[in-house]
């Protein structure tokens, strides 16, 4: 389970090389649905095919949304009945899985620590 498929900008995510190397499946959990950004990708990157190739890797997907209040749209490289499950049994709170909300408050703690620094 992963935070966004792209990450800071233009470092983008390429879930079926995680799922060749892995050999697992992956979710892909976003907020809110998104115009996209292949344009600017092929503005700031003129030529990047493999770029180009993970962004539109990311579309390949399918998208679910969980039964909560608030919508939470996922491109899922794992069956689409097994992903309602994980991300259902993974939110206790809100809309935000558990696993990556103690990621992301992890990842703040490290950046608010003095060993940083």
């Amino acid at each position: 389970m992963i935070s966004g498929g792209v990450i800071s900008g233009y470092n983008i995510i390429d879930p079926f090389r995680i799922v060749d190397e892995t050999k697992r499946g992956i979710i892909i959990v976003t907020y809110q649905e998104s115009a996209g950004i292949e344009d600017d990708i092929v503005h700031h990157f003129p030529g990047d095919r493999a770029r180009i190739a993970a962004y539109r890797n990311l579309a390949a997907g399918f998208g679910i949304t969980p039964n909560r209040a608030m919508p939470l749209y996922e491109v899922v490289w794992i069956k689409r009945k097994r992903c309602r499950s994980v991300c259902s049994d993974c939110t206790y709170d809100g809309r935000v899985p558990e696993p990556l909300r103690v990621a992301r408050l992890y990842a703040r703690s490290v950046m608010r620590s003095d060993t940083i620094r």
